[in-house]
């Protein structure tokens, strides 16, 4: 199981993949954060196959930006 487990995905095509523990709530902005990404094809499809759902961001920033978050707190 997953605590807040959040992927972030600009494009499948370029297999990045980024790791982090950045906030999205509008009251969290503020805080500190890290997040890790790379470009490795066999890293990207290892976290792509173990997706199993998500739901999809209704905040209005995170639609406009086209920027998509999965949530996955199920494994």
């Amino acid at each position: 199981m997953l605590e807040n487990g959040k992927v972030l995905k600009y494009n499948s095509l370029q297999k990045w993949t980024c790791v982090g523990d950045i906030n999205r709530m509008i009251s969290q902005f503020t805080r500190g954060g890290g997040t890790l990404c790379l470009q490795n094809s066999s890293v990207w499809t290892s976290f792509y196959n173990s997706v199993t759902g998500y739901d999809p961001c209704a905040h209005l920033y995170f639609r406009k930006t086209g920027v998509e978050i999965i949530v996955s707190d199920e494994k």
